[in-house]
């Protein structure tokens, strides 16, 4: 990074510890690979599709009919998704375990529309 000569170097709050921080993560994702990453978001998406008595998705995300409420409800638990057009758009990935699958289940279950 280049900073300029003058009091403009500092318009700039170089954010240091995410850079520090940003290189053993990446390794650590790189050694980790992306099918071993893959197969951990799709567990968890048919985990949730298997607890709320769907077919498996094969897929990270998982797009369902639910009932207005559905999204206060995971609001509640702490969920995080999307509400679009009456469908809630779950995407999984490294930061959800499976307590996040079980308190999204718990959430959303009472809200599936057909």
């Amino acid at each position: 990074m280049r900073l300029a000569s003058d009091a403009r170097r500092f318009n700039l709050s170089p954010v240091w510890a995410s850079w520090a921080g940003l290189a053993p993560a990446l390794e650590m994702l790189a050694d980790l690979g992306e099918a071993a990453i893959g197969t951990h978001n799709v567990a968890l998406a048919n985990r949730f599709c298997a607890a709320l008595g769907l077919p498996p998705t094969d897929s990270a995300i998982v797009s369902l009919r639910v009932d207005a409420k559905a999204e206060a409800a995971l609001a509640e638990q702490g969920v995080v998704a999307t509400m679009r057009a009456g469908r809630l758009r779950c995407a999984f990935h490294l930061s959800t375990d499976a307590a996040d699958v079980d308190r999204a289940v718990e959430a959303v279950g009472a809200h599936l529309r057909g």
